[in-house]
């Protein structure tokens, strides 16, 4: 599905700014590298595979996510994170780590919102 909807965007020549936790959208590579100035963001919000386990359940692990970001910017496609959410008195001790590792992937820049 979300190669067809790459075609499609690409012939209408819409910009691209994918949000997400797969590591599917290395598939996509070829495709979004014809776009302009494609954007993907990748979703994080721990490091803790306890944390993740609880909330974030049956997606790629944090540093595999990270790893993402690194690929694609080594590929020419800009990524970054989104710590989204960040869940109070549970991953806040985490911050400035999960910062850490996204600037040792060259993430480009992070996007930030507590949970409400």
């Amino acid at each position: 599905m979300i190669p067809y909807l790459l075609k499609i965007l690409k012939e209408y020549d819409f910009p691209v700014h994918i949000l997400t936790k797969s590591d599917l959208v290395l598939r996509d590579i070829d495709l979004l590298s014809e776009f302009s100035k494609p954007i993907v963001t990748i979703s994080l919000s721990s490091l803790d595979e306890h944390v993740l386990n609880i909330f974030e359940k049956h997606v790629p692990p944090g540093v595999e996510r990270l790893k993402i970001i690194e690929e694609l910017n080594n590929q020419g496609i800009k990524s970054g994170l989104a710590i989204m959410p960040i869940l109070p008195f549970i991953v806040e001790d985490e911050l400035e780590n999960i910062i850490g590792e996204a600037n040792r992937h060259n993430a480009l820049y992070v996007l930030h919102k507590h949970l409400e």
